[in-house]
């Protein structure tokens, strides 16, 4: 399959050296420095987990052209630079099926109104990294396991390209999972990973520092839980299911659980891309807040998170503890246990008598 990855990131770095392996034509498209480096001196990869180093050539180009043929265009670049891409993207009509891998908050409709519903996928990717000068530092797998990929088509028309383009990446051993509500998963992943993008920032990138300081924790819980309630109030369903739980979780169990998991290596290896993130995430944070602006959903905690996304914003002391826990949750879920319990004991009581019953009716 002959495949043009546009955008030489991390990320679009890393899946050309990954299709390239699992045999397929790749082009990369680069620009500046970036795109001299690639011809010099090729694909230079190392993983984060494994320490295991990578060299390969790799075909490189700095435009797509109308007359251009591929069978699929994967788009990796940030969420602000998309719109600069489009107008290639639209004057190029052979390429039969463009997948948009990425943040996106907004909606499939700018992408369709570019080059047309019917080739429109979407999806996101399963990896993370940094890159210094040419050689990227990468994480796609966990304990030997490669994250997958998220590939899902926003329009009926564009649905009879996915089998094709989730067996390009199994082919190269990288998982893909369809998503058949793409636009609701990527719009949940938006409210997911702002109020953490916003939380990072606001203990000044330090992830171990973030675990550390339970007031950035508190507000993270916090945000995490009105950014879900945005979702609900824009009509977007929450996706995966797991994050409409984040709604009822109690506060402190969602503390508890965020420092657990930001003390692992991976969350920390994940995070790293924030340090060069911050105008996608502030593209995005406008996105979002558009989204629930439109429902009329207000989020102050989520603004006063993602307003550290900003470099002049001054960041949350380490270890402050001045936001109390809301135990409310707590002390509900613990009631409804108590009456479950309640009603349980209840049910068993009123069988035990009718059993006796029954037994004393035979033996009159």
């Amino acid at each position: 399959m002959k495949v043009l990855i546009y955008g030489a990131g991390v990320i679009g770095s890393l899946y050309a050296a990954r299709l390239k392996q699992g045999g397929h034509d790749v082009t990369l498209l680069a620009r500046g420095q970036r795109l001299a480096d690639l011809r010099k001196r090729g694909l230079e990869m190392e993983d984060l987990i494994t320490g295991e180093r990578l060299t390969m050539t790799i075909d490189a180009v700095d435009a797509l052209g109308p007359e251009d043929r591929y069978d699929l265009v994967i788009t990796l670049v940030p969420k602000h630079c998309v719109a600069e891409i489009l107008p290639a993207l639209s004057a190029n009509h052979l390429v039969p099926c463009i997948l948009f891998l990425g943040n996106n908050a907004a909606g499939p409709e700018a992408l369709a109104a570019a080059v047309g519903r019917e080739r429109v996928l979407m999806g996101f990717p399963g990896a993370a990294g940094t890159r210094e000068g040419n050689l990227v530092r990468f994480m796609d797998s966990r304990k030997g396991r490669r994250f997958p990929v998220i590939v899902g088509a926003p329009y009926p028309e564009a649905t009879a390209r996915l089998p094709e383009a989730m067996a390009l990446f199994r082919q190269a051993g990288t998982p893909a999972l369809l998503e058949r509500r793409i636009d609701d998963w990527l719009k949940s992943h938006a409210a997911f990973i702002l109020p953490l993008a916003g939380a990072t920032y606001m203990t000044d990138m330090d992830v171990a520092r973030l675990a550390d300081t339970r007031d950035a924790l508190v507000m993270l819980a916090r945000s995490l839980r009105e950014s879900m309630g945005a979702l609900r109030a824009a009509g977007v369903t929450a996706t995966p299911f797991f994050f409409r739980l984040l709604r009822w979780l109690p506060e402190p169990l969602l503390v508890y659980v965020a420092r657990r998991r930001l003390r692992t290596p991976a969350a920390q290896h994940g995070l790293s891309h924030a340090h060069g993130a911050r105008q996608e995430l502030a593209h995005l944070a406008q996105e979002f807040s558009e989204l629930s602006s439109a429902s009329g959903y207000s989020m102050p905690i989520t603004d006063f998170l993602c307003a550290h996304i900003a470099p002049e914003a001054e960041p949350l002391p380490g270890g402050s503890t001045q936001l109390p826990l809301d135990w409310r949750g707590v002390w509900r879920d613990v009631a409804l246990l108590m009456g479950a319990a309640a009603v349980w004991t209840m049910v068993r009581i009123y069988r035990r008598e009718r059993r006796a019953l029954a037994r004393e009716t035979r033996e009159l």
